[in-house]
């Protein structure tokens, strides 16, 4: 688990998870032990790319029948709010 500014050169992990209503985050250099500490945390785990660009977004508290997680989805949370796409998202580096 790394602190601070993403790095270059290779994708980067992040991963969002709640905890008593306190939201956390941590960034992973390592696809493995990103995947580990998301499906023990039940969290939204993003995979973004040299340019900054999300290339997907996978949310271990959904999982399919055989436990594996499924895409993150974007749903109304209530009128006014616009519908983007989740992947739309960059992240500076």
């Amino acid at each position: 688990m790394t602190r601070g500014k993403l790095r270059r050169g290779g994708p980067q992990y992040l991963i969002f998870w709640w905890l008593d209503q306190t939201p956390y985050v941590a960034s992973f250099e390592d696809e493995i032990e990103a995947d580990s500490a998301a499906r023990v945390r039940n969290a939204l785990l993003l995979e973004i790319g040299e340019d900054g660009e999300v290339a997907k977004i996978l949310d271990y508290y959904r999982r399919d029948e055989e436990g594996n997680p499924m895409p993150a989805v974007w749903r109304e949370l209530s009128r006014g709010h616009r519908r983007r796409g989740l992947t739309a998202l960059r992240i500076p580096v």
